[in-house]
């Protein structure tokens, strides 16, 4: 009974630490391009997508459900203490808590199934930007500006975070083997 409770609370504080990642790190991002006096405040984010890997480190310790739960509500309360991700005149917010649930549940169920990181990841990532791809399609966030494009968002999107894609399969896989370890 003691050590089912002693490994459940270590559980609660993996979690909490994976939720943490994705509030602190955009968090550092986003005053850091301040400091630096980037024009776009947002440009560090989009390059480096430092809330996705909170998301991609919680569906593999502990998940799908974890997982789309982290993605859930990180977009949400990184909002809520930074104003970022914006929330207008673009609902970034709601896009990245679409992007980010379904991250974290595809990344989950197939980390689940096959206990393999990068096709965890890439299955993951694939399914977020399809997920943005039909939300926006189907107008179930609606977009006022008449200069938006889909198919620009999501090219723009992917273009923008090569950088940050690239950190995502070369750390989260050496990450997660580690803590597995232990």
């Amino acid at each position: 009974m003691e050590l089912s409770l002693l490994k459940t609370k270590k559980n609660i504080i993996s979690f909490l630490a994976a939720f943490g990642i994705t509030l602190t790190i955009p968090w550092v991002m986003h005053y850091m391009g301040l400091a630096l006096n980037i024009q776009d405040p947002t440009l560090l984010g989009k390059v480096f997508l430092p809330m996705h890997l909170g998301v991609f480190i919680g569906a593999m310790m502990f998940g799908p459900i974890q997982g789309a739960l982290i993605g859930s509500f990180a977009p949400i309360v990184s909002f809520m203490v930074t104003g970022m991700p914006i929330i207008a005149p673009f609902p970034m917010v709601q896009l990245m808590t679409v992007e980010l649930a379904v991250y974290g549940l595809i990344t989950g169920l197939v980390y689940k199934k096959t206990k393999k990181e990068y096709l965890s990841l890439i299955s993951g990532i694939i399914s977020g930007r399809i997920a943005i791809l039909l939300v926006l399609s189907f107008g179930l966030i609606a977009i006022k500006n008449p200069n938006f494009s889909t198919l620009m968002f999501i090219k723009n999107g992917l273009l923008n975070g090569l950088v940050g894609i690239a950190i995502q399969l070369t750390f989260i896989p050496i990450l997660i083997k580690k803590m597995k370890k232990k």
